[in-house]
C-alpha cells in the first residue's frame, strides 16, 4: 500500500491511499481529486511524500499518521485525522476505500488528459450526462412518491372482504371491533383507512396515474374517496347495517380498491424495472464525471 501525502489549497494536509506504484504525479493528484469531495474544494497541487506501508487496517493507519505527521497531532477523529490546534497545518484524512470504480475513474482521468477534445465535445457530454441524470432521478422520485406496501394492503382489503362475509354468515353473532373487543383490531381498521386514503391519493394526485382514465369513474364514488362512510358502520354500527345489502357494496368496494392497488403494484415494478438498466453509483459516477467536464472546459477556456 502507498500512502501519499498531498499538499493542498489553504496549506492543508491529505493522506490519500492507492495500492499502485507505477502511476505519475499528475494521474494521483486527478484520481484523489475525483474520488473525495473534499479535494474538490481544496485541491491537491503536489505530492509532499510517498510512503510504502504494509498496514491494511484503518486503526493502525491512525496510529502511523499520529507518529509521522509533522504536524504534532494530538486528536484523531473516526472521519478526519486532524489536530484541533495545528499551528502550520489542518491535516485531513479520509479513508480511501478501492471499489467497482476504479475502472471508471480511469477512463475519466483518460479523458481529461486527451489533448484533442473540443470544447464543443465536452459541452455535448455535458448535457448528455446531465439529461441522464435528470431522468434518473425524475424516475427514483417517482417511484417514491408512489411506493406502498402492495402486498399487505391487499391483505389488509381482503380481510375486511371475509369479516363482512363472516359476519352475514353469522348474522347473530356480535361484530368482531365492538367495545369488547382488543384495542389492536380497532387500530388495525384504523391503519387500513390509512393505507386505503394513500392508494386514492396516489391514483388521484401523482402524476403517473392523472392522465390515466382508468379510474377517474370509480375515485369519483363517495365511498372510493371517503371509505369510512362505507366501513364504519361495519366495524362499529353492524346492528343497524342491513347486511345482505351491505355486504354487496362492501364487495365492489374491495375489488376496486384491489384493483387500485394492483395498478401502483405494477406501475412500480416498470419504474424499479427502468431504474435497474441504470449503471450502478449512477449519481456518484455523473457527479464526478461533470466535475471533470467542467475542470476541462475552464482550462481550455482559460488557454
Amino acid at each position: 500500500m502507498i500512502i501519499y501525502c498531498l499538499n493542498l489549497e489553504l496549506n492543508r494536509i491529505f493522506l490519500y491511499v492507492c495500492s499502485q506504484n507505477n502511476k505519475s504525479d499528475e494521474h494521483i493528484l486527478l484520481e484523489a481529486e475525483i474520488y473525495y469531495n473534499y479535494l474538490q474544494k481544496y485541491k491537491p497541487i503536489s505530492i509532499i511524500k510517498k510512503i510504502e506501508t504494509t498496514i491494511e487496517n484503518d486503526e493502525l493507519l491512525d496510529i502511523y499518521v499520529k507518529e509521522n505527521m509533522i504536524c504534532g497531532i494530538n486528536t484523531v477523529h473516526e472521519e478526519h485525522c486532524c489536530s484541533q490546534d495545528v499551528t502550520l497545518f489542518k491535516l485531513d484524512k479520509i479513508r480511501h476505500c478501492k471499489n467497482a470504480n476504479n475502472e471508471y475513474i480511469e477512463n475519466l482521468i483518460t479523458k481529461y488528459l486527451c489533448k484533442n477534445r473540443t470544447i464543443e465535445e465536452i459541452l455535448f457530454e455535458k448535457q448528455e450526462l446531465e439529461n441522464t441524470l435528470e431522468k434518473y432521478i425524475k424516475e427514483k422520485q417517482e417511484l417514491e412518491n408512489i411506493s406502498i406496501n402492495g402486498s399487505q394492503i391487499i391483505e389488509d382489503i381482503r380481510w375486511i372482504k371475509e369479516k363482512c362475509r363472516n359476519m352475514n354468515k353469522n348474522k347473530n353473532e356480535n361484530q368482531f371491533i365492538n367495545k369488547n373487543e382488543k384495542k389492536e383490531n380497532v387500530n388495525k381498521y384504523k391503519n387500513i383507512l390509512l393505507s386505503l386514503h394513500q392508494i386514492y391519493t396516489i391514483l388521484t394526485s401523482c402524476s403517473s396515474f392523472t392522465s390515466n382514465s382508468t379510474f377517474s369513474k370509480n375515485t369519483s364514488d363517495i365511498y372510493i374517496k371517503y371509505p369510512n362512510f362505507l366501513l364504519d358502520d361495519f366495524f362499529y354500527h353492524w346492528h343497524r347495517t342491513h347486511l345482505e345489502e351491505y355486504m354487496k357494496e362492501v364487495e365492489i368496494f374491495c375489488s376496486i380498491y384491489e384493483e387500485m392497488t394492483n395498478a401502483i403494484i405494477q406501475k412500480m415494478k416498470e419504474i424499479e424495472s427502468n431504474i435497474k438498466t441504470y449503471d450502478d453509483d449512477l449519481e456518484w459516477k455523473i457527479s464526478r464525471a461533470l466535475y471533470m467536464l467542467n475542470k476541462k472546459y475552464t482550462n481550455l477556456m482559460l488557454q
